[in-house]
């Protein structure tokens, strides 16, 4: 690979690092916090949609917590064992978005 083919590869890595990044969803600050149990029934109704067998297996709060444990944002991972692929769902304002989706991951692919 010569230095042009380089350059050119890293400054895709670098555009496509900043469309990602300016993609992301803003901070949740003027949401209202809730509890993670809250969101888990939106969270659960979007993952069935997608696979009848898809189960929750991760949870995490995608803002900061407040004193009372509450976030505005939470993130929800389900897998489906009849897809083999995770998904994740992020619920804020009553409101579920697919965050991420995944490829196979399979346990026998992980490490020992």
């Amino acid at each position: 690979m010569d230095d042009r083919t380089s350059h050119r590869i890293l400054a895709t890595g670098w555009l496509l690092a900043g469309l990602l990044l300016s993609a992301t969803p803003a901070r949740s600050a003027d949401a209202p916090a809730f509890a993670a149990r809250t969101g888990l029934t939106l969270a659960t109704a979007a993952a069935a949609a997608w696979s009848a067998d898809a189960a929750l297996v991760y949870v995490e709060n995608d803002d900061a917590l407040d004193a009372g444990g509450t976030s505005p944002r939470w993130g929800y991972l389900f897998y489906s064992p009849s897809l083999d692929r995770s998904r994740v769902w992020s619920v804020r304002d009553g409101i579920a978005a697919t965050a991420c989706r995944s490829s196979s991951i399979r346990a026998s692919a992980l490490p020992h």
